[in-house]
């Protein structure tokens, strides 16, 4: 398991496109890397929040003025920069995506999304 958090530090640091992830599941050792796409959405139903690390990706952008974070995975806090809608295809708008620099991937909630389908 040293290993592999030593491989996944490296990858941090380096801040490249590849990012390194190990964890537990069951009693098992599992490594995961993956490229960042920010076209790429992550469908997560135990997500609170959309969530996405560019901001290139959001229209009508308000700028968070209150220190507001998230908990990580890693159990690292994050702080939300900006809040905002973004038209993910046709006719599908996500509302209050929260951008959120330090996090690697774009998340889908669905219990969000859920919601406002109902």
């Amino acid at each position: 398991m040293s290993l592999l958090s030593q491989h996944s530090a490296t990858q941090d640091r380096a801040n490249g496109d590849n990012v390194g992830a190990a964890g537990f599941l069951a009693g098992k050792r599992f490594c995961f890397f993956t490229t960042f796409d920010n076209r790429t959405w992550i469908i997560n139903s135990g997500a609170s929040n959309h969530i996405t690390p560019d901001l290139s990706l959001l229209d009508n952008v308000r700028v968070v003025h209150e220190c507001c974070s998230i908990a990580m995975p890693n159990g690292k806090q994050a702080e939300i920069k900006h809040v905002s809608s973004m038209e993910l295809q046709c006719n599908l708008v996500l509302k209050d995506v929260l951008h959120i620099p330090d996090f690697h991937f774009n998340l889908l909630s669905i219990s969000k999304h859920k919601t406002i389908l109902s």
